[in-house]
């Protein structure tokens, strides 16, 4: 189920084992180079934060056309 769509991205509600939460798929072939950049600072901030509703985990993948 799409929760939120943004200009490049779009967030999944998703269970998983029994547990809720958000999932951004993000589609790289709509960013510019700064906007990837940016991407990947919010992923770096992101694992580095501790609180109990924010998880602290992250998985990414691509998929067949390298987005």
């Amino acid at each position: 189920m799409r929760d939120g769509r943004g200009g490049s991205s779009d967030v999944f509600l998703v269970s998983r084992r029994g547990e809720l939460f958000a999932m951004k798929r993000v589609s790289k072939a709509r960013l510019k180079p700064k906007q990837r950049q940016m991407v990947a600072e919010e992923m770096a901030i992101l694992k580095q934060i501790q609180h109990p509703f924010v998880r602290s985990r992250f998985e990414y993948t691509r998929d067949d056309h390298g987005r």
